[in-house]
């Protein structure tokens, strides 16, 4: 078990390493809702519209393949003030006593009629267990969206200038992504994503989001390279949303997670 433990935090310490997953994307296996992001969502894509002069709110919880040590937390807040749109989110990955990986995300677009482009900075802290040592580096990152009527297409680029733990470690990787989204005739949406990182063939998402009502909604997704599977389901109560998405690895097994929201704050 220990063994398996440590493989799994290389992979997660070497892959993506300044992105957090959780809230709405993980029940659509990382794909977005672009016509309407979540604050965790517009972390991880800062090219989607929200509503001006509103603020948006979540935290959540992440229990990886059942396994108490790669338990994840995180808070992420957005907001919009004119053309302008900020993101930021605090995440904590692992536990104190082996290994822990804490991540904080910043992110900033601008919109011209259909046109975002944004920025982002990822900085992480990594440590192990009783070792009086800590690591840490900072990943940059570009986006870029497009929105036409029921139409929206985003771009990714991050870690684009590989960041290092120490000098003698390897760069985290670069990766890629590729959003899309179609408004369907009535109460649902078809979403997908493209997922590109060094050394690693390219991943493909798809997924749906069902408007059940205004303010209760289901979802799923299937990605490749694995062949995984998630869903979940997203609850309003007026401002504000409880959302729970399980995901399955086809070796690694199940993984789970639950986020609490609030949006449109003034």
């Amino acid at each position: 078990m220990k063994k398996l433990l440590t493989g799994i935090i290389i992979i997660f310490a070497t892959s993506s390493a300044h992105d957090i997953d959780g809230g709405r994307n993980f029940g659509l296996s990382g794909a977005i809702l672009l016509s309407e992001v979540s604050a965790t969502e517009f972390v991880s894509c800062p090219a989607g519209p929200m509503s001006a002069g509103r603020i948006t709110v979540e935290s959540g919880y992440l229990r990886r393949y059942d396994l108490s040590d790669l338990d994840q937390y995180f808070i992420a807040a957005a907001a919009k003030y004119k053309r302008f749109q900020f993101g930021v989110e605090v995440s904590q990955f692992g536990k104190s006593d082996y290994y822990t990986e804490k991540i904080l995300r910043l992110t900033l677009s601008y919109g011209i009629d259909s046109l975002s482009i944004g920025i982002i900075a990822g900085g992480k802290l990594v440590e192990f267990g009783n070792v009086d040592e800590s690591y840490n580096s900072i990943g940059l990152g570009l986006a870029a969206g497009y929105h036409w009527s029921r139409y929206h297409v985003a771009a990714v680029a991050d870690n684009i200038n590989k960041p290092r733990l120490s000098s003698g470690s390897e760069p985290d990787y670069r990766n890629v992504s590729f959003y899309a989204e179609i408004e369907g005739p009535q109460y649902y949406s078809i979403v997908g994503r493209l997922y590109w990182e060094d050394y690693s063939p390219v991943r493909a998402t798809l997924g749906q989001i069902f408007h059940v009502t205004d303010d209760h909604r289901l979802m799923w997704g299937i990605s490749s390279n694995p062949l995984s599977y998630s869903g979940g389901v997203e609850l309003g109560f007026k401002r504000y949303y409880i959302g729970y998405a399980v995901a399955n690895h086809p070796t690694l097994g199940l993984s789970h997670g639950i986020v609490l929201g609030v949006r449109n704050l003034k």
